[in-house]
């Protein structure tokens, strides 16, 4: 029961950290843009690491534990990353303006550490 409630406050702290951060991600340029981008990924980059280097090394899978605060980093990346297009969508032409989430998601999907970790039985159900 401790275990679920703590991930429910998790996702609760994840839920809210991306509501108050949609509020800073309208820019005014492509440049902007770009820049707001690095700076979101630079993020995800070190709460990934963080991740990381909290799993045991001698470790081979991810316990369940694990598997849902991994999948909720990730989501919170697709989330945020999507968030920031969405609001700015207005600065992009062509098919630039139609990217979906779905997007956003198969770019996730496609990514060598979401591979490996397909191949080792962790499976996110991305939304």
């Amino acid at each position: 029961m401790k275990k679920i409630i703590s991930i429910l406050g998790i996702v609760s702290l994840l839920i809210s950290s991306l509501a108050q951060a949609k509020n800073n991600y309208q820019v005014r340029n492509l440049n902007q843009f770009a820049q707001l981008m690095e700076n979101i990924n630079a993020q995800h980059a070190t709460r990934l690491k963080q991740f990381i280097a909290q799993l045991d090394p001698s470790a081979t899978h991810l316990n369940p534990q694990q598997t849902i605060q991994y999948c909720a980093l990730m989501q919170q990346s697709i989330d945020e990353n999507f968030a920031a297009y969405d609001i700015n969508r207005q600065l992009f032409t062509g098919p630039g303006a139609m990217l979906s989430k779905a997007d956003f998601v198969n770019k996730v999907n496609a990514e060598p550490l979401v591979q490996t970790l397909k191949r080792q039985g962790v499976s996110c159900n991305y939304q």
